[in-house]
């Protein structure tokens, strides 16, 4: 089906591509039956319909509520099917729906459509905050104009309706000219007024329905409640995105290769979808106005010589990531029973949940696909703490991807002691501390049963390679976290072991309520020290005092 507003155009399809059928039908109540009644013949059918998501949803909509099955066909891959069927790029309508019904009758996974109630309120209410953003831009624009020709220089940029209202109090025009510029002005600063008033309203509103769905995305430093009901409605399902770097190009964040022969060249993507990149340009945007993880990735990326807007790309980049890593672990912590109790609602295309090859989560990292070596452990901005509190799952291991395609790190809680155990703090205890007593396995067991302790063991393929002691108590302002006896063999150092033991500890932190993780670090370990602060630890003015007993 080709649809527009008040027409369609169909075209009947047997699986043979033989056309057995078709017309053109206004989508009045009287045209809409004469559709059906025209396909009668074809009881076991599918109706293919470009763009379910845009033009055609009023039409899949009608559709669906009488019990038919309704399949998306992207607008894209019926143009390009088109150019191929008929080796040019004229547009008819039959023609539009001859090249959707090719696609429907060959290609094998297009998504169908269900009706999610939820999503559908999500979409009808972000749509109309967008809205009211616009006419505050639109009126705000207009109140500069008239100012500035009633006030000399006119008003400052960021102004708001009581403080033009407070401007416009003083000024007293004597001609025409000025008293109707005044009277304008009046008026539109009581518009902004009532602009604020349901923006405030719309916004806890949207936030209550996002909180409603279970995610995570509002604790991301710079999503909003407009911000993450737009990225809910738009993604949809995260689940159809096999990896980051395809969430990445979708939102338009990823660069386009545009490399030739021996010269690597990037360039910036002005495709994907719009409304998300802007989502996260808000988001960026927040976090660099504010002493933030992202501020500092983007100051480091500036110190390496990049331009302000490749720094800016690049943390869009991997604020993408964090999004990403964020919804799929909403999704995954569902089970996809989310998207069973919400069938026969709101129109979007509905993807089969992937089928996890592996018992254990990564942390913070997408399955990778089969043919897909793992990505290289990048401290320089990877890390979803870097930017952002979200809540990581409740697992009790965690895997991180190594430089090698067979090499990765797991970090677990140590629940009782053994003869490993002792053995690697033979091994690691001297290279923390060349003076420490040897521990026997009695001194380890009162470690790991000690009941603010958290011994955190980090492996590489199996054998333990560091540890990390997370210490947690009450205090009168709250749970108290430190992060003590981090130590990493010297033959596994720099592969990212001592980054995800912090992150662990933080994580574990997180979850019991510590409002912030302390730790003390030398200033000779300069490597330590430089690690620290890109996870996000900031230097504190705090004097640390000691006393040797």
């Amino acid at each position: 089906m080709d649809p527009h507003k008040r027409s369609v155009t169909i075209e009947v399809m047997a699986s043979d591509e033989t056309v057995v059928g078709g017309g053109r039908f206004e989508t009045t109540v009287d045209g809409y039956a004469a559709m059906k009644d025209s396909v009668a013949g074809w009881p076991e059918r599918v109706w293919a319909i470009e763009g379910c998501n845009g033009i055609g949803k009023h039409i899949a909509a009608r559709l669906i509520s009488d019990g038919e099955q309704v399949i998306d066909v992207p607008p894209k891959l019926s143009a390009r099917t088109g150019v191929f069927a008929t080796g040019q790029g004229r547009k008819t309508d039959a023609t539009d729906a001859h090249s959707v019904a090719l696609v429907g009758t060959r290609m094998a996974g297009l998504h169908p459509v269900v009706d999610d109630q939820q999503l559908a309120v999500l979409q009808t209410l972000v749509d109309r905050r967008r809205s009211l953003g616009e006419d505050h831009t639109r009126m705000i624009s207009q109140l500069h104009a008239l100012l500035l020709l009633l006030i000399p220089g006119g008003a400052k940029t960021f102004l708001s309706a009581a403080q033009a209202k407070k401007l416009l109090a003083d000024v007293r025009p004597t001609d025409p000219a000025g008293k109707a510029r005044h009277r304008v002005a009046a008026e539109l600063i009581t518009d902004l007024e009532r602009i604020y008033q349901r923006s405030k309203n719309a916004d806890k509103e949207l936030r209550d329905l996002v909180r409603a769905t279970g995610t995570n995305l509002l604790d991301l430093h710079g999503i909003g409640p407009s911000g993450a009901a737009r990225l809910l409605v738009e993604v949809s399902n995260i689940q159809r995105f096999p990896t980051r770097a395809h969430f990445g190009s979708w939102t338009g964040t990823a660069p386009i290769d545009a490399s030739s022969y021996d010269h690597v060249h990037h360039r910036l993507s002005c495709g994907g979808n719009r409304q998300i990149n802007r989502v996260l340009h808000t988001m960026a945007t927040v976090q660099l106005r504010n002493p933030t993880a992202g501020r500092v990735y983007y100051d480091r990326r500036r110190s390496e010589g990049k331009t302000s807007n490749e720094a800016m790309r690049a943390l869009k980049r991997r604020l993408s990531d964090v999004v990403y890593r964020t919804m799929l672990r909403d999704a995954r912590n569902t089970a996809g029973t989310a998207r069973e109790d919400n069938r026969g609602r709101h129109l979007t295309a509905a993807r089969p949940t992937p089928t996890p090859t592996s018992t254990l989560r990564k942390s913070h990292f997408p399955d990778p696909s089969p043919t897909t070596l793992r990505p290289r452990l990048d401290l320089e901005g990877c890390h979803e703490s870097e930017f952002s509190a979200g809540v990581s799952p409740n697992s009790a291991q965690r895997v991180r991807s190594l430089p090698s395609a067979t090499m990765a790190i797991a970090v677990e809680v140590a629940q009782a002691v053994t003869p490993e155990l002792v053995r690697a703090f033979d091994l690691l205890l001297p290279q923390l501390d060349p003076s420490a007593a040897p521990l026997n396995a009695a001194a380890v067991d009162a470690l790991v049963r000690w009941p603010g302790n958290r011994l955190l063991v980090a492996r590489v393929d199996g054998e333990i390679a560091g540890v990390l002691m997370l210490v947690m108590f009450p205090i009168a302002t709250g749970t108290q976290a430190r992060i003590e006896d981090v130590v990493v063999d010297k033959a596994s150092r720099k592969r990212g072991i001592g980054a995800a033991l912090t992150m662990e500890a933080v994580r574990l932190a997180r979850e019991a309520g510590a409002h912030a993780v302390d730790l003390t670090s030398h200033p000779s370990r300069q490597h330590a020290n430089r690690l620290y602060q890109r996870l996000g630890f900031q230097r504190s003015d705090t004097n640390v005092y000691w006393l040797t007993l």
